[in-house]
C-alpha cells in the first residue's frame, strides 16, 4: 500500500510547523516589547503604538496591526535581555526620552546627571533604568534617592541596582540630631559588605601596582598612619591591605577612610599606567577586570 501511495508524498519539511501564541503589546518608551521579561525592538516610530505579537520557542514576530505585515522577527532572549536591530537604533534621542530625562533633571542634580549617564551608556535598555530611578522617589522620597545618586556617581557606579541596592541596606533614619554624615557612612558600612569588600581588595592590590602607590592613596585616604605603620610592608600588597581593610570596617570611625579607598580605586576608568611595566598589557587586563568586578559587587550584580 505504501509505495502505491509514494509517487503521491510530498518530501516533509525542512523545519517542523511552527505554533505560535498570539498577544498584543504597546511599544515602550525604550522602542521595544516585552514578550516574558525579555525585550525585542522594533522600527523607530512605533513608540506608544500597539502592535501584534507571536511566539513560539525560537522566535518571536512583531506584526502590523492594521494589515498584519512582519515588522520585525527576532531570536528569543533569555529573560532581561534586549534584541535590537542595529537600523532600528534612533539617529536622535526620541522626543518622549528627552522629556523623560528632563524630568529626572527636575527631580535633582544628581538624579538628572545619572540618568543621563545611565542613557548614554546603555541607549535604548538605559530607559527602563531611568524609570526605575524616578521610581524610587516614591518609596524613599526625593532627597534620599538625591543622596544616592549623589553616592553613585562618586563612585563611579552608574547603575539603577546600585542606588535601589544603597537605599534599601540604608538605615530608614530620621532624627534631625542624626548628623548626616553619620547616616551616610553607616550606609556605607552596609553596602561595603564582604563580597565587596574582598573585590575592593583584589582591585585595589592590581590597580595600585607598586607598594609606594598604595602607600599614598591610603594616605590620601586619609588612614591612621599607626595602622599604616602597623602593617608589615615586606609582605605581599594583598596582605598589607586586606587587614587594614577588615579593621576600618568595623569600626564607626573608619568607614570614612574605607568610603575614600574604595572612591579612589574607582576613580581609575582605565589603567594604562600599568602599561610601562613588565607585561604591562596583561596588569592593565587583569587591573581592568578587578574593576568591572569590583563596580558589579557594588552594584550587586
Amino acid at each position: 500500500m505504501f509505495a502505491e501511495e509514494k509517487s503521491s508524498l510530498l518530501p516533509l519539511p525542512q523545519q517542523p510547523f511552527r505554533y505560535y501564541q498570539h498577544g498584543q503589546r504597546v511599544v515602550h518608551l525604550d522602542g521595544c516589547v516585552e514578550v516574558e521579561a525579555a525585550y525585542y525592538g522594533l522600527p523607530p516610530g512605533w513608540i506608544g503604538r500597539l502592535v501584534r505579537v507571536s511566539r513560539d520557542e525560537l522566535f518571536v514576530r512583531i506584526l502590523d496591526p492594521q494589515n498584519g505585515l512582519l515588522l520585525r522577527e527576532h531570536v528569543r532572549q533569555k529573560r532581561g535581555w534586549y534584541r535590537i536591530k542595529e537600523q532600528d537604533h534612533p539617529k536622535h534621542r526620541p522626543l518622549r526620552v528627552s522629556q523623560l530625562l528632563w524630568r529626572a533633571g527636575r527631580a535633582g542634580t544628581h538624579i538628572g546627571t545619572l540618568c543621563n549617564l545611565i542613557y548614554n551608556q546603555l541607549g535604548e535598555p538605559g530607559v527602563r533604568r531611568v524609570l526605575g530611578v524616578l521610581s524610587l522617589t516614591k518609596k524613599f522620597g526625593l532627597a534620599a534617592v538625591e543622596d544616592a545618586c549623589a553616592a553613585a556617581l562618586e563612585m563611579g557606579v552608574h547603575e539603577y541596582r546600585f542606588v535601589r541596592r544603597y537605599l534599601e541596606r540604608g538605615p530608614q533614619l530620621t532624627l534631625r540630631q542624626v548628623d548626616p554624615l553619620i547616616r551616610e557612612l553607616v550606609q556605607y558600612r552596609d553596602l561595603i559588605n564582604l563580597r565587596t569588600q574582598s573585590a575592593l581588595k583584589e582591585a585595589a592590590v592590581k590597580v595600585f601596582w607598586t607598594r609606594a602607590q598604595m602607600r599614598t592613596m591610603l594616605n590620601i585616604a586619609g588612614v591612621d598612619q599607626k595602622l599604616i605603620n602597623s602593617q608589615n610592608w615586606d609582605q605581599y600588597k594583598y596582605h598589607i591591605l586586606s587587614p587594614i581593610v577588615d579593621r576600618l570596617n568595623t569600626r564607626e570611625e573608619g568607614l570614612g577612610a574605607l568610603r575614600l579607598i574604595l572612591r579612589e580605586t574607582l576613580r581609575y576608568k582605565n589603567c594604562d599606567h600599568l602599561l610601562r611595566y613588565n607585561d604591562g598589557k596583561k596588569l592593565k587586563k587583569d587591573a581592568e577586570g578587578a574593576l568591572e568586578h569590583l563596580r558589579g559587587s557594588c552594584a550587586g550584580t
